[in-house]
């Protein structure tokens, strides 16, 4: 993993509250892999974004994705409808640690 690759291996573990670690992560120009170890699972479980794109809202930085999958069948079910019922957005208060994300990734038209 590069550095920016480790950072948000790092975050999404602190996300995770004790329930797994992220162990690997690749950021694409539009994609991201991570491959998460989670407590109770005997193989590590890879989740996909593709499509990734930024913006910014008021003091929101919200990040966008096209699809969104999981290799574990019923976490994949519930991640679809997660991603659904939030249209395929996550938002966080803008800060200076994104701005590596939006060097990397293409700004939403």
């Amino acid at each position: 993993m590069n550095a920016l690759d480790a950072l948000i291996a790092d975050y999404a573990t602190r996300r995770l509250a004790g329930a797994g670690k992220v162990t690997a992560v690749a950021l694409g120009a539009e994609d991201i892999t991570a491959t998460v170890e989670l407590l109770g699972q005997p193989d590590p479980v890879t989740f996909r974004a593709e499509g990734l794109r930024w913006a910014t809202n008021g003091e929101d930085f919200q990040l966008s994705f096209a699809s969104a999958h999981c290799t574990l069948p019923w976490m994949n079910a519930l991640l679809q409808a997660w991603a659904t019922s939030q249209d395929r957005k996550v938002s966080f208060r803008d800060d200076l640690k994104f701005l590596p994300l939006k060097l990397r990734l293409r700004r939403a038209d």
